[in-house]
């Protein structure tokens, strides 16, 4: 998960959002994956993830009218563990691990700008991958992963929803914030 708060998704989707009010997705693909089990999980705890996201735009200045978002993800699942499972000098994450998965989806979007309107600037693709991009793209991500936990022969993993930060009334404060996927 990433350390951004809602204010900065917010801020983000704001940027991005004359992207989002003209773009159309129209093909998804995997471009990579690797994963490995490190470990069986214990049969007696549960087991809890990690999910980092990395998104990225890739875009051709001459043919503006389309452009790519690339997620990329890694994927940490490991055993719940209780303090004492930890060995002195070891942390949670050192000796939890169960399996590992790095991958990395892309789709293409097209849109079509307004009579006179300026083209996208690189900020606001960067804007757009990182929120309407991602948002694009996590059911593909989740079944994927659901899919490959099993494969693994994992239980399988379903990923919580994705949430999208609420807006704020002008003059009200600004609610406790945590981190979002």
């Amino acid at each position: 998960m990433t350390d951004r708060t809602d204010a900065d998704d917010l801020d983000l989707q704001r940027v991005g959002a004359r992207l989002a009010a003209r773009a159309q997705i129209r093909d998804i693909r995997l471009l990579r994956t690797q994963a490995a089990v490190h470990r069986a999980p214990k049969p007696a705890q549960g087991l809890t993830y990690d999910l980092e996201f990395e998104p990225a735009v890739d875009a051709d200045p001459a043919t503006i009218s389309a452009f790519v978002v690339r997620i990329s993800c890694h994927l940490r699942i490991q055993n719940q563990a209780a303090d004492d499972d930890v060995k002195e000098g070891d942390t949670k994450d050192e000796t939890q691990d169960v399996a590992t998965a790095d991958f990395e989806f892309a789709a293409l979007f097209d849109y079509h700008l307004q009579e006179g309107e300026d083209d996208p600037t690189e900020e606001e693709l960067t804007a757009y991958a990182a929120t309407t991009g991602r948002f694009a793209l996590y059911p593909y991500i989740r079944e994927y992963v659901y899919d490959l936990t099993g494969r693994l022969a994992l239980p399988p993993l379903t990923l919580e929803i994705l949430s999208r930060p609420m807006p704020v009334s002008p003059g009200a404060q600004w609610p406790a914030t945590r981190g979002t996927p």
